[in-house]
């Protein structure tokens, strides 16, 4: 669904979220991405298949500017459970991106678009990096990181192939199973989620850091899209300022007790259906707000079903 996509990557579209994950995740916690340096990139990217223009979407994608690397390219890709056709979804996105770095070719004589090739030596162009935060109970398989895994080969030729094949590899880091080390690394929201799936996996009575929570709502909606859980839906408020942050810590603890227990909440179908309503009138109101597209826009950009729509309305 179009709304739970989105929403899930609000928390992290933060720049001081995304230049933490980045931090600990690349430079060992070394605090070397600043928030300063980030912009927003462009999440979306074309392709054609079966003679048709069809569009891709990162889940965030941010682009670095730093004194040695003059521009970076920069995204990460939520994932609740293993897929396997998740090296050609990066792929994809990665070759949109170094794609989009040529520039056009221009005729010499008419200034046009065209064949010319001159100039290409003062061409510069930046690395692509992708992360793929995979948030189940399950390490990603290790096999899968590499197209070779996913792909279904024949051994009969494959030794006269494999010295022309370009086994392309991804970054996949399993938020569970993130070290005390590891964690402690992260200085923004995302180490309270980090924490919080460790424990989760472990079920253990470990204690979460009692840092403050920035972005409570944000945290909450990436809960709830990640783990497919809508108790962190049920209220649009929780409280105010100190109360606030002890009603979500509260809600979560709860959570956690439950999940050691035999068994989840009976009806979660309904409460899922519900909790999805309200991601959607957010997602829709916020699409409204900042980029002036009508309901009826919104609701087409975020390709809802009809049912969802009748849902939306009613």
């Amino acid at each position: 669904m179009g709304a739970k996509d989105s929403t899930e990557k609000v928390l992290e579209a933060f720049d001081d979220v995304f230049a933490d994950i980045m931090n600990a995740l690349i430079f060992g916690g070394r605090r070397v991405v600043k928030e300063s340096d980030l912009q927003d990139a462009q999440p979306f990217s074309y392709y054609k298949a079966d003679g048709r223009i069809r569009g891709q979407e990162r889940d965030v994608g941010k682009k670095w500017k730093s004194s040695n690397i003059e521009l970076l390219s920069l995204g990460l890709e939520n994932m609740s459970a293993y897929e396997k056709q998740m090296v050609l979804r990066v792929i994809s996105y990665d070759g949109a991106d170094y794609r989009n770095q040529i520039p056009p070719r221009r005729n010499p004589v008419e200034g046009k678009d065209g064949g010319d090739k001159s100039g290409e030596n003062g061409l510069r162009f930046h690395p692509v990096i992708t992360i793929v935060l995979n948030f189940s109970n399950t390490r990603w398989p290790e096999n899968a990181k590499r197209l070779s895994g996913v792909l279904d080969m024949s051994e009969e030729n494959w030794d006269a192939i494999e010295p022309w094949f370009s086994d392309y590899k991804i970054n996949v880091v399993d938020v569970a199973f993130l070290t005390n080390e590891q964690i402690a690394m992260f200085k923004s929201d995302f180490r309270f989620i980090a924490e919080l799936f460790v424990k989760q996996r472990t079920r253990t009575e470990r204690t979460i850091g009692a840092g403050k929570i920035e972005h409570k709502r944000e945290v909450l909606d990436l809960l709830s899209a990640v783990t497919g859980d809508t108790r962190f839906l049920e209220t649009e408020t929780i409280g105010n300022g100190e109360s606030e942050e002890m009603n979500m810590r509260s809600m979560i603890d709860d959570w956690l007790d439950e999940g050691r227990a035999e068994g989840r909440v009976e009806g979660r179908a309904e409460g899922e259906e519900r909790g999805l309503d309200k991601m959607l009138r957010r997602t829709v109101e916020k699409l409204m707000t900042k980029s002036d597209m009508t309901e009826n826009q919104a609701l087409d950009f975020l390709d809802v079903t009809e049912e969802e729509r009748r849902r939306f309305y009613k």
